[in-house]
C-alpha cells in the first residue's frame, strides 16, 4: 500500500521539480533581464550625461569670449548621479568649436561624445533690431469664400474660424550674416472684429509650401487640402480680446529653426478659433503695420 501512495505521489514529485526547476529559471531569467535594462539605463544616463557636458562647455565658453578655451573637471548636475569632464576643447576657427566630454556615472559607468564643428556665438554682448518696412515682410490672406481669389493687395489680412487664414513670412536677409535669434517677438495690430465667442485665440503655424503674395488663394499652391500647408503643431497661441491694439506673438524658436535649416522659411500661417472677420492691418495698411523686434548674437568671426 506504501508503495503504491509513492507510486502515485511521483508524478506530484516530478511536477513539482519541474515546476521548481522553472521557476529557478525565470528567476535567473528576470535577474539577468534586470541587469541588462540597468546596464543599458547606466549607458543611457552617463550618454545624456555627456551631451550636457557638450552644451555646458559650449555655453560657458560662448559667454567669455570667441577666444576662449576653458575646460572643467568632475562637473555635477544638480538631482543627477555621476561627473561630466571636458577633456578637449578646441578652436579651429573662431566660430568653430570642437569639444570632448567624459561623463562617469555613479556606478563608473564611462560615456565619451565629441563634436566638431559647433557654430560659437558671442554670448557677451546682445544686439537688438527691428523690422518694420514694406520689404521686410510679404503677406496676404485666403478665403474659403471665394477660394480662387488672391488677396494679396489687401491692406487687412481676416482671420475667421474655417473661413479665412492670414499669411505672413519675414525676409531672413535683413538678419545680419553669422547671426543667432534669440528672441523675435511679431506684432499685428487688430483693426476690426465681429468676434462674439467667449474663446477667441489666433494660433500661428509654420508654413510647409512656397506660396506667393500676389497669387496663394484658399485652393493654391497647397500640398494636400485647401486653407494651406502647415504644420499642425502651433507656434505659438495669442489670445484676442478687443480692437485697436497690437497682439504679440513669441516666434524664437521657429527663427532658429529657419536660420539653422532645419525648416524651410516658407513663412506663417494664422489659424483662428472662436474669430470672426477678425481684421489685422497688413503691410498695405497707412498705419500700424506689421513688425517684429528681434534680439541676436553675432557668431564668432
Amino acid at each position: 500500500m506504501k508503495r503504491q501512495h509513492g507510486l502515485l505521489l511521483l508524478p506530484v514529485a516530478l511536477a513539482l521539480s519541474v515546476m521548481g526547476a522553472l521557476a529557478y529559471a525565470m528567476t535567473r531569467g528576470a535577474a539577468d533581464d534586470a541587469s541588462a535594462v540597468d546596464a543599458q539605463y547606466e549607458l543611457d544616463a552617463t550618454r545624456y550625461l555627456a551631451e550636457a557636458g557638450v552644451r555646458l562647455a559650449k555655453w560657458q565658453n560662448e559667454k567669455i569670449n570667441c577666444d576662449s578655451d576653458r575646460r572643467f573637471v568632475d562637473v555635477r548636475l544638480p538631482g543627477v548621479a555621476g561627473t561630466m569632464t571636458a577633456d578637449s576643447i578646441t578652436i579651429k576657427k573662431k566660430d568653430e568649436l570642437d569639444i570632448t566630454v567624459t561623463a562617469r556615472s555613479a556606478r563608473g559607468t564611462v560615456s565619451t561624445i565629441t563634436r566638431e564643428k559647433m557654430m560659437f556665438y558671442d554670448r557677451t554682448q546682445q544686439y537688438d533690431m527691428v523690422l518694420d518696412d514694406d520689404d521686410d515682410f510679404r503677406d496676404t490672406w485666403i478665403n474659403s469664400n471665394a477660394p480662387a481669389t488672391s488677396y494679396g493687395d489687401s491692406s487687412d489680412m481676416v482671420a475667421t474660424d474655417g473661413g479665412a487664414h492670414p499669411l505672413l513670412s519675414v525676409d531672413l536677409n535683413n538678419l545680419p550674416p553669422k547671426s543667432r535669434v534669440t528672441k523675435a517677438t511679431l506684432w499685428l495690430y487688430l483693426s476690426s472684429s465681429n468676434s462674439v465667442q467667449t474663446v477667441r485665440e489666433l494660433a500661428v503655424h509654420a508654413v510647409s509650401r512656397s506660396w506667393s503674395e500676389g497669387t496663394a488663394t484658399w485652393n493654391s499652391p497647397w500640398n494636400t487640402s485647401p486653407g494651406g500647408s502647415y504644420e499642425v503643431r502651433p507656434e505659438w497661441v495669442t489670445t484676442i480680446a478687443g480692437t485697436n491694439r497690437f497682439y504679440r506673438w513669441d516666434i524664437g524658436p521657429l527663427m532658429r529653426r529657419w536660420q539653422g535649416g532645419e525648416l524651410a522659411n516658407f513663412g506663417m500661417l494664422f489659424k483662428p478659433l472662436g474669430l470672426n472677420d477678425a481684421r489685422f492691418n497688413s503691410t498695405k495698411a497707412n498705419n500700424n503695420e506689421p513688425r517684429m523686434d528681434i534680439s541676436y548674437h553675432k557668431r564668432c568671426d
